[in-house]
């Protein structure tokens, strides 16, 4: 698993919203050649879902990343409710404007809820 900060300085060429395992991802193609895939590699008693972007993804093609980073928000357990939930942001920005991913996990909390950002081959 590789951190999102390695899109920085590389210039996008396609953005594509899909599926992985019944799951939410989002495909990202450079110029360079190179792919990458943000998704949540499914676990038992858990699951993750991308539940707002925020922006436009045309604003990042064609021009090199500025801004590419990883923020994460656990979100507070009671007693009535013991699962967990995590919410994790992507923010990706070039000089046209910025993109940000919020994805909601939710597990029993015993499982992960966290996204994977692999780079792929096509």
């Amino acid at each position: 698993m590789t951190d999102v900060s390695s899109l920085l300085g590389r210039t996008l060429t396609k953005i594509d919203r899909t599926e992985h395992c019944g799951f939410d991802a989002i495909a990202w193609h450079c110029l360079d050649g190179t792919s990458w895939l943000m998704c949540y590699e499914p676990d038992c008693y858990a699951g993750a879902y991308l539940d707002d972007v925020c922006g436009d993804f045309s604003d990042l093609i064609g021009e090199p990343l500025v801004l590419a980073e990883e923020t994460t928000s656990d979100g507070s357990r009671d007693q009535d409710k013991p699962e967990s939930r995590t919410w994790t942001f992507y923010r990706f920005a070039t000089v046209r404007g910025y993109v940000t991913l919020t994805w909601r996990g939710e597990s029993n909390g015993y499982h992960s809820e966290s996204i994977s950002f692999v780079e792929t081959t096509t």
